[in-house]
């Protein structure tokens, strides 16, 4: 009776060592090398749901009303068809950043509306197999300091992080591998810093990546596997910045990419109104031009992706039509080649205004020839 006993619970506890790898294998996701090297180009849907408006009346009860709020920054609503066009192009990934900030209630509750929205567009993409980014702006108070690290994750700010992540995180378990997870934009410290060599930040950084970590993989679904994106301080390329970044630990190995930022010379990329300067050069090209854009995305491989062995996107990347179009197609044409040269990853920057690629109401490419050589 012993023996038949001892034999009954051996069968139970194969069976549920069965079961749980049956389980796992439902939710597997690809690692973070094979989806880095599916994806071909990358396209930003700039401003349409990181619109953040201070003392924002918020009464939209339905789906209908919340998608009136993606016009709030010169957008047009967002349709499938923008991401046919975009699939029909060579496009197959899609960073999305959102801000929360005026879709949540008095208990912090992220709109049910809106997200549902956010979840409407997703599916659209992962039914096209396009790879999404889906970002989380930290304009709702987040900031990096140097404060000892139990005062700085006990924070009502690292508490409210934990939170919205565990409520998307919730609401995307079931959405597949396709779906990728970014804790932040472009975090810096309290003062806004763009650079900065104080190392306890990069050590708060470093525990704000573990806490994200941590925070997918207890959830559920696909999420204990799920691609994660970590960006470097404020997302830059910076060389120190690169140095001081830190690899944190996962419970899966090989399911992190890092991203960074990239808009140098940011005097020919950007626009007047975007720094409040007259500095600007209208011609790119020279000698000089070239070897530093060069020793960037080298900088970018050897420093970060190659130091702690990881896939690296560029997330953001791209020159206002500010310039003559001959003079940015050699500069994306460079940086394609040097981008391609170090393995990275490009995600255009389109903001619609600006940053214009694709005009997301008439589903017309502008300037063309720059799309064209960045899908070669």
């Amino acid at each position: 009776m012993r023996k038949l006993i001892i034999i009954f619970f051996f069968i139970i506890l194969i069976f549920s060592i069965n079961s749980c790898k049956e389980n796992e294998d439902l939710y597997d996701v690809e690692s973070s090398t094979e989806a880095f090297n599916n994806i071909k180009l990358g396209y930003n849907l700039g401003m349409s749901f990181s619109a953040c408006i201070k003392d924002q009346e918020y009464e939209m009860d339905t789906i209908e009303k919340v998608k009136t709020y993606e016009l709030k920054w010169c957008n047009t609503i967002t349709t499938k068809d923008i991401f046919l066009t975009l699939k029909n192009k060579g496009f197959n990934a899609l960073r999305i950043a959102i801000d929360i900030t005026n879709h949540l209630n008095e208990d912090d509750i992220i709109d049910h509306y809106w997200l549902e929205r956010i979840k409407e567009v997703v599916s659209w993409c992962l039914d096209l197999k396009i790879y999404v980014i889906l970002s989380l702006v930290e304009t709702y108070g987040l900031k990096l300091n140097n404060q000892d690290k139990d005062i700085f994750i006990n924070s009502r700010e690292i508490q409210r992080f934990i939170q919205f992540w565990g409520i998307l995180a919730d609401n995307f378990s079931s959405y597949n591998g396709y779906l990728l997870f970014e804790p932040f934009n472009e975090l810096r410290n309290e003062n806004g810093d763009w650079g900065t060599d104080d190392k306890k930040i990069y050590d708060n950084l470093l525990y704000l990546y573990q806490l994200f970590i941590k925070t997918i993989r207890d959830n559920k679904e696909y999420n204990k596997k799920r691609n994660l994106v970590l960006p470097t301080y404020a997302a830059s390329s910076n060389k120190d910045i690169l140095k001081f970044t830190k690899k944190p630990i996962d419970y899966y190995q090989n399911h992190l990419i890092f991203d960074v930022h990239y808009y140098n010379p940011i005097r020919f990329t950007f626009n007047e109104i975007n720094l409040g300067s007259t500095n600007f050069i209208d011609t790119w090209g020279t000698k000089e031009d070239i070897t530093e854009l060069y020793l960037d995305m080298n900088n970018i491989r050897i420093n970060l992706a190659k130091r702690l062995n990881v896939p690296v996107i560029i997330g953001e990347c791209g020159a206002v039509r500010r310039t003559d179009i001959n003079e940015r197609i050699k500069y994306h044409k460079n940086l394609k080649n040097f981008a391609d040269s170090n393995n990275l990853k490009l995600f255009i920057f389109d903001d619609s205004w600006d940053f214009l690629y694709l005009n997301r109401e008439t589903l017309e490419f502008v300037d063309e020839e720059i799309i064209d050589l960045l899908l070669k």
